[in-house]
């Protein structure tokens, strides 16, 4: 008999990511050269984040499309380490699971951020990411057209993309700086606006007093 009453979002706190971006520099980037292009990944190395196509996307960029300027960092860990370990190349970086901090640190020197997961609630990553104002490609899980409701604010790829898929959808933003850069601050706006704990709080408030 329990009926919903109205919808409480995934948020962060804004403020605490803003400080962490201010503090000292300790940001984990392996040692590149200086036009190197930062792609993130972030989450457990297991099949339904789709880490495999995404580290295969890496190297079709790098030999297919002939950008050996473009490097992904793989933050986390997980059953299919092994497996990435295999297909790593020079480009591919993997660093393990990072704290918060790190985290944040680590998004902030990031351009993309490559979600390509085949089951999702309102991803923390693409959250944290927005709020970074990393240009986020993602597959269309829960929550993906809440924070990205066109793609004016960042990609949202078809479900289940292919290595190449992922690659093309990079090409395309890399292609346009103007429309990137737009797409991030729109997010980063949507983001205050709606997915902030404070909102969520004052929302549940509402809510509650049945308003």
């Amino acid at each position: 008999g329990i009926q919903a009453k109205g919808v409480l979002y995934n948020s962060v706190n804004v403020d605490e990511i803003e400080r962490i971006k201010k503090t000292p520099d300790t940001a984990i980037l392996p040692p590149v050269p200086e036009n190197a292009i930062f792609m993130i990944f972030i989450g457990r190395l297991i099949l339904e984040k789709g880490i495999l196509e995404t580290i295969d996307a890496t190297r079709l960029l790098n030999t297919k499309y002939n950008r050996p300027d473009i490097h992904l960092l793989v933050c986390g860990d997980g059953p299919l380490k092994d497996e990435c370990v295999a297909l790593k190349t020079d480009n591919v970086h993997l660093h393990g699971r990072l704290d918060f901090e790190e985290v944040i640190r680590v998004l902030s020197k990031s351009l993309l951020l490559l979600l390509s997961s085949y089951s999702e609630g309102f991803p923390t990553s693409v959250l944290e990411a927005v709020a970074c104002k990393t240009y986020v490609i993602v597959t269309p899980v829960s929550g993906a057209r809440e924070i990205l409701p066109d793609d004016s604010y960042g990609t949202v790829t078809k479900e289940k993309p292919t290595s190449d898929d992922i690659a093309q959808a990079v090409l395309q933003v890399l292609s346009d700086e103007a429309k990137r850069k737009s797409a991030v601050c729109k997010a980063y706006n949507r983001l205050v606006k709606e997915f902030t704990w404070k909102n969520t709080a004052d929302k549940l408030e509402a809510i509650v007093r049945g308003k």
